[in-house]
């Protein structure tokens, strides 16, 4: 039974940005794989969860202008909660987190802290019954059916593998998969853009420019050399040559 009509108002509370984290800039640095390219498309839902260790994340699922489905799933915090990591002393807010929050931002003009939810049913996989099943999740409703162009990577990378101990290890097998790299709104325009109140895209000209049609590789050799699942502890493979809402914008 669905509890329609309640409202989560402050489940993203705590994922307001702080002066004190750098903010993010505007940089280049399904089954079947996409290429890479700025897509339209429009958000068919888009959902909180919580992981079994805390970790809180969206679930994502988009309407692709050839009519394809593209889902994605983005971590906005760590197991602590905490929306950011930290390098030299220095805060940086988790990729899954600027992905989410520049999405509502360019669909909403408001942030991720803004946005409210609905009790709603959606259908999910489940592995142990290898099936889709009903389940009652938090929708951000503000993102329901709203248009917007998404730069989506096809990538390499080095295969993650879990371990006896339960951890997981980078192993030197590779995987080509796809990622959301940067999000813009129906216009072209990124967070960044709009908040200088830019009227016209540079930033997605410049995005296609480096990465439209590119195979992205983000092969980590120094971790992957660092992996115990690679210096010969028999497990995993070989090492091998292979708040109330407002407008984010108005006062500008």
């Amino acid at each position: 039974m669905v509890n329609k009509g309640i409202k989560f108002m402050s489940l993203f509370a705590d994922m307001k940005r702080q002066d004190s984290i750098t903010a993010p800039k505007d940089s280049v640095g399904g089954t079947q794989l996409l290429e890479s390219k700025v897509y339209d498309a429009v958000i068919k839902v888009a959902y909180a969860f919580q992981s079994d260790k805390g970790a809180k994340g969206i679930k994502m699922e988009f309407l692709l202008e050839d009519g394809t489905t593209y889902k994605e799933t983005a971590y906005i915090s760590k197991q602590t909660g905490d929306n950011f990591f930290v390098i030299n002393n220095k805060q940086y807010y988790l990729p899954g987190f600027i992905l989410v929050d520049e999405l509502c931002a360019v669909a909403t003009e408001a942030y991720l802290s803004s946005q409210e939810t609905d009790t709603r049913i959606v259908k999910e996989y489940d592995f142990a019954t290898k099936g889709e099943v009903e389940k009652e999740v938090p929708v951000l409703t503000g993102l329901l059916n709203k248009k917007v162009k998404l730069g989506i990577q096809k990538y390499e990378e080095y295969k993650s593998e879990k371990q006896a101990n339960g951890s997981y290890e980078l192993v030197a097998d590779v995987v080509t998969r796809n990622a959301i790299d940067k999000v813009f709104n129906s216009d072209g325009l990124t967070t960044n853009e709009l908040m200088d109140g830019l009227s016209e895209p540079k930033f997605l000209e410049e995005w296609e420019t480096k990465f439209k049609g590119q195979l992205v590789n983000k092969k980590n050799d120094k971790k992957l050399a660092k992996s115990k699942a690679v210096k010969g502890t028999g497990i995993g493979s070989p090492l091998t040559n292979t708040a109330p809402k407002k407008s984010l914008f108005g006062n500008k």
